[in-house]
């Protein structure tokens, strides 16, 4: 049982890794300009440890006139002699003409154009702090700002646990009768959503790493139809996956259009794959569709960035 909760770790671990990787926000990050909380149609997102924020409501708000050009890619903002200009993709800005390099790229996610926090601030010379206890940030005239709720603080990483929880207190944490458990592995059944599925507590050096819930009874009939029902529940809680495509091939993609019908083959024969990621402060969720052979596994996976040098070299 040991062995094959490993390898079963292991192999999520490697469809991760060929995926595209994305991010989001467990908690919505709340942004105060000069000391007023503004509204956004979507929240900050986190980046590389890098912030990244709508860029049409925040240059608005320090009276900057807006411009993008869809074709070209370029954001323009002006305010009195200060010219900005960022394009979509390139880790690089210019202010008042001058080249000035960028940690991350600005980028588009379903209809919104977010820049680096970080750029602003500088180019406006602007201050800026961010509060991660209470995901909170300020430009410009900081201000004390309330605490949020207790609700709000008291997420978790993986169920009731926290990484770095032994397996001791991963069980005390757990409401379900264990089925199977030592100080690598602990595994319970449970649901993810209304589906049927094992839950397992991945650990190494006795150090929670890693959770995972494995959903039963997956067909190649119902894959693409569950996962779409997972899909909506994590894009629900954590924000939109901003995957450009759902789909990995591990093959060449075929020509012309695919119809849904045969989706679920392509999965089941191992020649795609169906991948979302979404990425909170302190972990990255997988989920992903995938198969072997004519049969189909689908899991969600939720991966510590803290602890993630063990997974790596546990690979190895």
């Amino acid at each position: 049982m040991k062995k094959k909760l490993l390898l079963l770790f292991m192999a999520v671990l490697m469809v991760a890794t060929a995926a595209p990787a994305i991010v989001s926000a467990a908690i919505p990050i709340h942004v105060y300009v000069n000391g007023e909380r503004i509204s956004l149609i979507k929240p900050p997102i986190i980046q590389n440890g890098s912030i990244l924020v709508p860029f049409a409501p925040v240059f608005k708000t320090l009276d900057f006139i807006v411009d993008y050009d869809p074709e070209t890619k370029v954001i323009s903002a002006i305010k009195d002699k200060l010219k900005l200009r960022l394009i979509i993709g390139s880790k690089y800005a210019y202010v008042n003409g001058q080249r000035v390099p960028l940690t991350i790229a600005p980028r588009a996610t379903n209809g919104i154009t977010f820049v680096p926090l970080r750029f602003i601030s500088e180019a406006a010379k602007l201050n800026v702090q961010y509060d991660p206890n209470n995901r909170v940030v300020q430009l410009g005239k900081q201000v004390k700002v309330p605490a949020r709720s207790k609700d709000e603080a008291a997420i978790k990483d993986f169920r009731n646990a926290t990484w770095g929880m032994t397996a001791g207190q991963v069980k005390k944490s757990e409401g379900l009768k264990l089925v199977h458990g030592d100080s690598s592995a602990l595994m319970y059944k449970g649901k993810v959503a209304a589906l049927n599925a094992d839950i397992l507590y991945y650990f190494i050096n006795n150090k929670l790493t890693a959770g995972l819930y494995q959903v039963n009874n997956t067909s190649a009939a119902n894959i693409v139809a569950n996962y779409k029902e997972l899909k909506a529940v994590f894009t629900d809680k954590f924000g939109a996956s901003e995957n450009a495509s759902d789909v990995v091939w591990h093959d060449e993609e075929p020509e012309g259009e695919i119809s849904t019908l045969d989706w679920p083959a392509y999965i089941s024969q191992g020649r795609a794959v169906f991948y979302s990621q979404w990425e909170t402060d302190t972990t990255v969720i997988h989920l992903i569709a995938s198969g072997e052979s004519g049969k189909t596994s689908l899991i969600v996976m939720y991966e510590s960035k803290e602890f993630k040098w063990l997974m790596d070299t546990q690979q190895k």
